[in-house]
């Protein structure tokens, strides 16, 4: 009896971790978000739109992670069923959100050439300098002002969009795995007797 709640204590911890470590992820995911793309929305001219849904995710996750930490302390199921229900919220939004990785991945070259035809010189011109490239596919297609480097930047762009892609699918991955490892302790310490 007394190792069994032993390791009923040492779950309830381990879940604690859990919950606390997705609601501080989430924080930190909406305010990085929102950073960079405060930081780079002006010489690009970004819509906000294009983090509406992944701030959403990151916002479900913070109440996810409220609402599975709550359910430490009561003993209430409609808790639990709170828990349970943003979780698969969550995971089902997840899951579209890898698939738009992998889709955005594929139509990057067109989506960059596209906004690079959108850009004013000084724009281009900004780009080119942070990336250390010049014009689109080679020097002579659409360079900004001066150009240095002999090598064109959407190569770069696509890199930046395959490291963002890996990261992102990574953290979704870790995620996945917390998320489930929550879901097989709070089952076991709410609908398994003592």
């Amino acid at each position: 009896m007394i190792a069994k709640n032993f390791i009923r204590l040492i779950l309830k911890v381990i879940y604690g971790f859990i919950q606390l470590f997705m609601v501080l992820l989430g924080i930190v995911l909406i305010f990085a978000l929102w950073s960079i793309y405060i930081a780079i929305q002006s010489p690009l001219n970004l819509h906000y739109k294009s983090l509406q849904f992944i701030s959403s995710i990151c916002l479900i996750l913070i109440i996810n992670g409220i609402a599975g930490f709550r359910t430490i302390f009561k003993r209430s199921k409609f808790r639990v069923c709170i828990y349970i229900f943003t979780l698969v919220a969550l995971i089902n939004l997840q899951f579209i959100q890898l698939l738009k990785n992998n889709e955005f991945v594929e139509k990057n070259y067109d989506w960059t050439n596209i906004k690079w035809g959108l850009l004013n010189d000084n724009q281009r011109s900004h780009l080119q300098t942070a990336f250390g490239c010049c014009g689109f596919d080679n020097p002579s297609d659409r360079p900004g002002s001066k150009c240095v480097s002999t090598e064109g930047c959407v190569k770069k762009f696509l890199n930046v969009g395959y490291n963002l892609r890996k990261k992102s699918n990574a953290i979704i991955f870790i995620l996945y795995f917390l998320e489930s490892l929550g879901l097989c302790i709070i089952s076991y310490l709410k609908f398994i007797r003592q």
